[in-house]
C-alpha cells in the first residue's frame, strides 16, 4: 500500500471497527516506524488479549503459507474471523514485502472474515518481526478471535520466531533432518505442536512417525506430530480440531487467552 507522506494516522477507533481501508493504512505506517502510530498501539495493546495468535515457522520451503490457507479455509467454515500477518523477505526495490499479497492466500484473502497482510521482515534473524507483532496487536484490537502469524524462514536454534504466540507450531517436511537434527535444543523443544507437510509424499508418515517418537524422547514432553497434506487436504481437519481444541482451553471466563 502507498500512502502520501500527509496521510492521516487512523483512529482507535477506525481499528476497533475492523475498517480494513484504516486496518491496511495502520499496518503500513507501523511498518514505516511512524512515530504517530504509537499511542495507537499502545491503546490497542490495552484493548486487546482475546484473539489466540497461532505462530507459524519452520525453514523456507517446507509450505508454511500452503498450510495457513488450508488452515484458514477450515476456520472461516467454522464461523471464525481470521487475521493472517506473513513476514516476508524485504523487497530490493520497493523496500516492502517481496510478493508478498500478490502471491500469497489470493483466494482466501477475499473472503469476508478474512484479513491477510504480508509485512516486510527488516529485522535480524529469522524471529518475528516488530512490524508484525504491531500488526498483531492492532487485528487483535480489532476483534479477529484468531491470528495466524507466519514468520519468515527459520532455523532449529532461533526459538524467538514463536516468541509471543498463544499456541506455536514449528512446520517440517519429510526431509527435514535426521533424529540428531531433530533433538537440538531451540526451536524443536519451544514448539507446542509439530506439522509435517507434504505428507502424500512416499515416506512421508513414516517420517512423522519417527518425529514424533524422537520428540517424546526429549526434556520438553512436546511430541505431537500431525501429518498433512495441503494439497490433498489430507490431516489438515485432524490439525485444525487440534487447534479449536486448544482455542477454547485457553478462555477464560471472560474470553480472554489465558496468560
Amino acid at each position: 500500500m502507498t500512502l502520501a507522506p500527509t496521510t492521516p494516522a487512523p483512529t482507535i477507533e477506525e481499528i476497533v471497527a475492523a475498517d480494513p481501508r484504516a486496518l491496511g493504512r495502520a499496518i503500513t505506517l507501523v511498518e514505516r516506524g511512524d512515530h504517530r502510530m504509537a499511542p495507537v498501539l499502545a491503546e490497542a495493546r490495552r484493548r486487546g488479549g482475546r484473539a489466540f495468535r497461532v505462530g507459524f515457522t519452520g525453514a523456507p520451503g517446507v509450505g508454511k503459507s500452503s498450510l495457513l490457507r488450508e488452515v484458514t479455509r477450515r476456520l472461516r467454515a467454522a464461523g471464525a474471523r481470521v487475521a493472517v500477518v506473513a513476514s516476508d523477505p524485504v523487497s530490493p526495490i520497493t523496500g516492502g514485502a517481496l510478493l508478498g499479497d500478490r502471491c500469497r492466500m489470493a483466494d482466501s484473502a477475499s473472503e469476508d472474515g478474512v484479513f491477510f497482510r504480508s509485512v516486510a521482515h527488516r529485522s535480524e534473524g529469522s524471529g518475528l518481526s516488530a512490524a508484525a507483532s504491531g500488526a498483531a496487536d492492532l487485528l487483535d484490537a480489532s476483534g479477529f478471535s484468531w491470528i495466524l502469524v507466519e514468520t519468515v524462514g527459520t532455523g532449529q536454534a532461533d526459538s524467538a520466531a514463536l516468541r509471543g504466540a498463544s499456541l506455536k507450531v514449528l512446520v517440517h517436511t519429510p526431509d527435514s533432518g535426521d533424529e540428531v537434527q531433530m533433538l537440538k535444543a531451540g526451536i524443536v523443544e519451544t514448539a507446542d505442536l509439530h506439522v509435517v507437510t507434504k505428507c502424500d509424499r512416499p515416506g512421508a508418515r513414516a517420517w512423522a512417525s519417527e518425529l514424533e517418537a524422537t520428540l517424546g524422547q526429549g526434556p520438553s514432553g512436546r511430541g505431537r506430530v500431525f501429518p498433512v497434506s495441503s494439497v490433498t487436504g489430507e490431516g489438515v481437519d485432524e490439525l485444525v480440531a487440534e487447534l479449536i481444541e486448544v482455542f477454547k482451553r485457553s478462555r477464560d471466563g471472560a474470553g480472554n487467552v489465558k496468560s
